[in-house]
Formats: C-alpha cells, structure tokens, sequence
C-alpha cells in the first residue's frame, strides 16, 4: 500500500517529493486495531492459495482491540460508524447493510 501512495505521488507531485515526503514515513502501511473484525471461517479459491502461502508480514497487523501510541484513528473508530456497524453485524442478515449502495442490481432466479 506504501508503494501504491508513493507511485501515484510521484505521478502527482514529482519524484524528488514524493521521496522526500515517504523518507519520513514507516515503510509499510498501518491498517490500525484488527481485533474488532470477524475471524473468516470460509474456504478461500484455489488460485488464492500461493498469495496466502507467500504471507510473511503478519508480524505488522495489530491483531489487538487497542490502538498503539502513536497511531493514527481512521474514520471507521469514531462512534457513529462503530455504532452503525454494530447493528449490521447483529441485527441484519449477513451483507446488508444501512444506507448503502450498490451500483447494479440483482436478478432472481428466472430472469434474463
């Protein structure tokens, strides 16, 4: 993800600050606290089976329910989306969702 901001900042604003401004920053990117999400407990395609092999950076990934010092809040801790979340993740059938969007729409079974 580092990489990614640093290639689209160079595109934007030119190499010499793109590598100045990514001199300054942590090498890999901070997805903050992941003990708040649901463990997935379902069965990944097969072409996805050399990615999850090659996996050697979970030593990065926060697994707590706590923020380290230091570490930026991204908008999902604030209260409004933490509440909003709740009540999808317990009230509402697995995938719905309050207020969102989706830009196509479903078929039943019999359409064309």
């Amino acid at each position: 993800m580092v990489r990614k901001r640093k290639y689209f900042n160079t595109n934007h604003f030119g190499t010499q600050k793109a590598n100045e401004t990514f001199e300054k920053e942590k090498q890999y990117f901070d997805y903050g606290p992941l003990g708040k999400l649901r463990e997935f407990k379902g069965t990944h395609p097969a072409a996805m089976q050399p990615k999850i092999e090659s996996f050697n950076w979970s030593h990065q990934l926060n697994y707590t329910r706590k923020h380290k010092p230091g570490q930026p809040r991204f908008a999902h801790d604030q209260l409004r989306p933490r509440i909003l979340s709740f009540f999808e993740n317990n009230f509402l059938p697995e995938g719905k969702q309050i207020g969102g969007f989706h830009n196509y729409i479903k078929l039943g079974k019999g359409s064309a």
